[in-house]
């Protein structure tokens, strides 16, 4: 029987793997017979098929192509791969048909002089093929190179036509003598099973077998798409040729190799000569370092010595200016202190004076007048006490102004702060103050008007460059805010001579 009825429904693409495992454990059971009788195989999936009767190689192809095949549906490639496996493993159960996929040993060449297609490549023939979808299809390239594995082939390339699969191969062996042997070894493979070339000329009828044998000239020379494809793919050579090309090639290789050999000897000789005079040069090159190391040692012992020499006498004059130097400093800290008690009687002296002024002043205008002595570039405390009560309370404002100003007179009489650049104006050079950061701060911290107060006390300093920066007393008209002019003084002065004049009287 063939198959079971409730087979007919088809399978997916997922359900092969299980579907295939059924039918390999009923072909293996025997419950789905192959073998007819004798060396007649059958294929129990294609019993509607007219041609039906194959031997196991054959079988083996058909079912490979079959399981193979993208175009067919997924229960016959379930079956047919089952059938694969299964014959598959009776091949290598059953001794008598082992001698059909065991290479058999070529025979010994007999005329080294006959052509063969080189690269080696082989012929195959009789390959099965089915018309489909309007075109003969047959097996891949892969699939005829997997079934002659035995035989080490590079490359199977089926020929086809505009018709399709001609089924006609191409087996490309190995250029060297291991491809030559595995090339032999498939010709006596396919003519020791009566498929070789002149069994295949011979019958009429050659069945479904594959035939297989070695290209030579008559192949070469042939028409048709075999001949085409050998004389596009390779050339025609003997044994003989391709061992005298083989020997050309060695005493070449080995001619090359000798005089290679020759250039490198010589070459090392010239390493041999140049090593020993670069020997003989370090050497002497290690006695003369040895004597320049002897010498630098022993200069290095008397610099040494002279540097502690040298280094002794320097830190004995080092104490010596030490002890002079402390004598010195001790001395003008005496100076010092001079200086200072007549520098405070100096100061106290001027201040003194100033006073006195500004007293044969008030006494002169009876302490009425417009005009008097006005410090310049002394901050006017009034003022800013005036600036800070709009900011702070009676008490706070007289301790904020006290402190302004005892701040920014210390800044005034710095002789390293100097706000001040260069400008023309009408062709004359003048100094303004420019926009200084101690001042921008000034302003954005207590206001414009003791911003204006200092900027007005600074530039005064600056206009009189007294030594130190200190206030320097000058004749004010307070009512005009400017000075007096000498026409104003001696108007003044005789004024208030003439009226002391009168009292006098």
């Amino acid at each position: 029987m063939d198959h079971s009825s409730d087979e007919d429904t088809e399978i997916s693409d997922s359900e092969i793997d299980d579907y295939e495992g059924k039918i390999y454990a009923r072909l293996m059971s025997g419950d789905l017979k192959v073998k007819k009788n004798g060396e007649s195989y059958t294929c129990p999936f294609c019993s509607s098929k007219k041609k039906n009767n194959y031997s196991k190689s054959s079988l083996v192809q058909h079912a490979s192509g079959v399981g193979a095949a993208p175009n067919r549906q997924a229960k016959e490639k379930a079956t047919h791969r089952a059938l694969v496996k299964h014959l598959k493993n009776e091949l290598a159960k059953s001794p008598e048909l082992r001698p059909q996929v065991i290479p058999v040993e070529p025979q010994p060449l007999q005329n080294r002089d006959e052509k063969f297609v080189w690269p080696w490549m082989g012929v195959l023939v009789n390959v099965p093929t089915e018309w489909k979808d309007g075109r003969q299809v047959g097996e891949s390239g892969n699939r005829l190179k997997e079934q002659l594995s035995h035989f080490c082939p590079l490359k199977v390339i089926p020929l086809w036509t505009f018709r399709g699969h001609t089924g006609n191969a191409i087996v490309e062996f190995g250029k060297d003598w291991n491809g030559f042997r595995n090339a032999r070894t498939f010709e006596s493979h396919f003519a020791a099973g009566g498929y070789g070339k002149r069994d295949w000329i011979g019958k009429r009828n050659q069945g479904s077998e594959l035939h297989g044998w070695v290209a030579r000239a008559e192949d070469y020379n042939s028409p048709g798409l075999i001949g085409d494809h050998l004389r596009k793919n390779g050339d025609l050579k003997s044994v003989n040729d391709l061992a005298k090309e083989e020997a050309r090639k060695t005493d070449k290789l080995v001619a090359n190799l000798a005089n290679q050999i020759e250039v490198k000897n010589r070459y090392l000789q010239e390493l041999e000569c140049k090593y020993s005079e670069t020997t003989a040069s370090l050497e002497k090159m290690m006695g003369q370092r040895e004597q320049l190391l002897q010498s630098y040692n022993e200069e290095i012992r008397k610099m040494q010595q002279l540097a502690r020499r040298h280094s002794q006498k320097i830190i004995d004059e080092n104490q010596k200016l030490r002890s002079e130097i402390e004598t010195k400093m001790n001395e003008l800290d005496v100076r010092s202190k001079q200086l200072d008690e007549l520098a405070a009687k100096s100061g106290y002296d001027r201040r003194n004076l100033e006073q006195e002024k500004q007293k044969g002043l008030l006494d002169i205008s009876g302490g009425q007048s417009h005009i008097g002595i006005k410090r310049m570039g002394e901050l006017d405390l009034k003022a800013f006490s005036k600036a800070c009560r709009k900011k702070c309370s009676e008490e706070d404002a007289e301790v904020t102004a006290a402190f302004l100003c005892s701040k920014w007179e210390a800044e005034i009489k710095n002789p390293d702060w100097h706000p001040f650049r260069i400008v023309m104006a009408d062709g004359k050079e003048m100094e303004i103050i420019e926009d200084d950061a101690k001042l921008r701060g000034l302003r954005e911290e207590h206001g414009e008007e003791i911003y204006i107060l200092v900027k007005k006390a600074l530039c005064e300093v600056n206009e009189y460059k007294s030594k130190g920066s200190y206030p320097v007393g000058e004749l004010w008209n307070f009512k005009e805010d400017r000075k007096v002019t000498l026409k104003e003084a001696v108007q003044f002065v005789l004024k208030q001579w003439r009226a002391n004049r009168r009292k006098q009287r």
